[in-house]
């Protein structure tokens, strides 16, 4: 039998008053966490996470949105951005967002189903 172990690498937190963006890598899975309000001026840190986590050439790539406030259209629209190149790559993409306002944004805009969204860490590690 084979024990095949797992590498997790911690990057740098991004932090800038409004969103907190933190990422690891837990074997061929990244994770970008959020937290605090993604808007207009803070999107492009947003999608900044996402370009780097994607360079990386993790297989996987988890958004987790649990600890965040806020998220407007723009924020919506970085992720569908990311969710395209994704596909593009040939790789998976879940965000995790619980029930909530958040998610709430993706049910009003019509996106939902264009996502893997899972409520919570567990559920997405279901879906993997």
């Amino acid at each position: 039998m084979t024990v095949h172990a797992l590498r997790a690498t911690a990057y740098p937190p991004f932090h800038d008053g409004e969103i907190n963006i933190s990422r690891h890598t837990v074997g061929r899975r990244t994770v970008i966490s959020v937290g605090g309000e993604v808007d207009l001026l803070s999107t492009p840190a947003l999608r900044r996470a996402i370009d780097e986590a994607l360079a990386t050439g993790g297989v996987e790539l988890w958004i987790d949105l649990t600890t965040t406030e806020f998220m407007d259209t723009s924020g919506l629209h970085a992720l569908l951005e990311g969710q395209e190149r994704v596909c593009e790559l040939r790789r998976r993409l879940t965000v995790i967002c619980p029930p909530g306002s958040v998610r709430r944004l993706f049910e009003l805009a019509g996106v939902a189903d264009r996502f893997t969204l899972a409520a919570d860490r567990a559920a997405a590690h279901q879906i993997s």
